[in-house]
């Protein structure tokens, strides 16, 4: 018997064969169970565990776990986690940034996600070195430079991400 928690960062590669998951739902409350609500995140997150951040920050995001749709409180959530290193919330937040509707901020928004999208990719994220890799292929947020492209593609492609080994054979 394997159980996992669907919201912790990992990720499995198979090779061969089929994987397959058992998950379980245990809530604290019927209540809990009706509404489609994650009470526990909110106390965690109040005591600044980061994986509690990043998860209701993705809930505001997406309307899940019984919020709302809130972009500015997921940025806000975003960037606490963000800002003490975690480095899913750092990538999320880049590509959020990269996202924005464009106006008189886009530039900021571009630069603000080019600097968290670094932060993960010095950690060694491959997705946001990939996204890295992108941003200054097309100049999103850093000055254009194919050379630094690469390198950050390399990177990525170096960690089995078939689409940065792909991008690098063009």
């Amino acid at each position: 018997l394997f159980v996992h928690s669907f919201d912790l960062q990992h990720g499995v590669r198979l090779w061969e064969g089929t994987r397959y998951s058992l998950v379980l739902w245990i809530k604290p409350s019927s209540a809990a169970v009706a509404q489609r609500t994650f009470p526990w995140y909110e106390e965690a997150a109040s005591k600044g565990d980061l994986d509690s951040l990043h998860t209701l920050a993705e809930q505001h995001l997406y309307g899940t776990g019984g919020k709302d749709v809130d972009v500015a409180r997921a940025i806000e959530l975003l960037e606490q986690a963000a800002s003490r290193g975690h480095f899913i919330s750092q990538t999320n937040l880049g590509l959020l940034y990269a996202e924005l509707p464009s106006g008189a901020s886009s530039e900021d928004s571009l630069s603000s996600s080019a600097k968290w999208l670094r932060a993960a990719a010095d950690s060694g994220f491959v997705k946001a070195q990939k996204s890295l890799a992108f941003a200054f292929a097309n100049g999103r947020g850093v000055p254009r430079d194919l050379v630094e492209a690469a390198r950050w593609m390399k990177l990525a492609a170096e960690q089995d991400d078939s689409e940065a080994a792909h991008v690098l054979a063009d």
